[in-house]
């Protein structure tokens, strides 16, 4: 089986990637991390390509205080090395027109496809809140 370790520093370089971002350029940065056919799947539906994921994360990303922040626990490559996840925890902040500060915890699950360059995209994401 191929050493998952490149999928745990594939995670981290996407979550330090988004942070290290302008607010106003996170929703592009998130969504250059999938691929043409990639998936975010949200409460009550499925975006599906950068374009539209780009689109649902880029309003949040710029919100004054918004951050999301995420780092892998687990990984997996598939036994042929196309396929592979990771998982972990992540904590989205937030706060609210009136200056209330919100924060939300959780699990979330990446499910990764190898580029034909042998770099990795996202194909699916999702989390589940605490």
């Amino acid at each position: 089986m191929a050493d998952a370790s490149v999928l745990l520093e594939a995670d981290r370089r996407f979550a330090a990637a988004v942070a290290s971002a302008e607010p106003s350029d996170r929703g592009r940065i998130w969504a250059g991390w999938f691929a043409p056919d990639g998936r975010q799947i949200v409460t009550g539906r499925e975006v599906i390509g950068p374009q539209d994921i780009e689109a649902l994360m880029g309003p949040a990303f710029s919100l004054p205080g918004y951050a999301l922040e995420w780092a892998p626990d687990a990984a997996r490559i598939s036994e042929d090395g196309g396929m592979g996840w990771t998982t972990g925890r992540y904590v989205s902040r937030s706060v609210s027109p009136s200056g209330e500060a919100g924060e939300s915890r959780g699990r979330y699950l990446t499910i990764w496809r190898r580029q034909p360059d042998g770099g990795w995209k996202v194909a699916v994401d999702t989390g589940v809140p605490d």
